[in-house]
């Protein structure tokens, strides 16, 4: 449940950041390169919670050759994406609450690594796991000898019912042990391109909105 929430939390960022940086960020490349280091953050996340990711292939699309190969080549893609960010921002003429307001947001991207990364460093001992798991077969070997009496060979039917329930529960208290396994990180993470992607191409007609708003007061 905590990986769940902080994954729904950086969905949450991910939007407030890029509309923040429609807002309050002037320069319209620096703007883009905002939203782009954003989306690229995500997916560095999301690779270093889950294998298998192929996150120059993910972002060939977003970001070009040589911020790719800049990203790629760190040791650590998310805190050098999360560095990019935090120098696009000083760069950039801000209030002191904008210059806050959206700082805060890249801080939450930390908080969400080292959450991430306290779930995958340390799980629940592998002895809990093979002390459960050998308890159930010793528990399973003996079921039919003990319920044969009174069930009959109705036991056939009964111990592959219980052996199912029984294995089940095990199976998903070993999947709640390793959380990103099992999340659909990649369709959050496609969500927050697109919402990105929307709040940018609506901050086009909302900024021709607001000047004809500023025209006419």
């Amino acid at each position: 449940d905590e990986a769940r929430k902080m994954w729904g939390g950086i969905l949450n960022r991910t939007r407030d950041i890029v509309q923040q940086a429609c807002i309050f960020i002037p320069d319209p490349v620096a703007r883009a390169a905002m939203v782009r280091w954003t989306i690229a953050c995500v997916r560095a996340l999301h690779a270093h919670v889950q294998q298998g990711v192929d996150l120059r292939k993910t972002l060939a699309g977003r970001l070009d050759d040589a911020e790719l190969t800049l990203l790629c080549s760190s040791e650590h893609r998310v805190v050098k994406s999360l560095h990019v960010m935090g120098h696009i921002l000083k760069q950039q003429p801000l209030g002191l609450a904008e210059y806050q307001a959206m700082l805060a947001n890249i801080t939450f991207y930390y908080d969400a690594l080292g959450g991430c990364e306290r779930l995958l460093r340390t799980p629940i001992p592998v002895s809990y796991t093979r002390h459960t798991a050998r308890f159930l077969l010793a528990w399973l070997t003996i079921l039919p000898f003990s319920l044969y009496e009174s069930c009959g060979w109705d036991i056939i039917i009964i111990t592959p019912g219980v052996a199912f329930l029984l294995l089940g529960i095990d199976e998903i208290g070993i999947q709640i042990e390793e959380p990103f396994g099992i999340l659909p990180i990649d369709a959050i993470c496609q969500r927050a391109e697109k919402d990105a992607d929307q709040i940018v191409a609506e901050n086009r007609g909302l900024e021709k909105f607001a000047s004809v708003l500023k025209s006419t007061s």
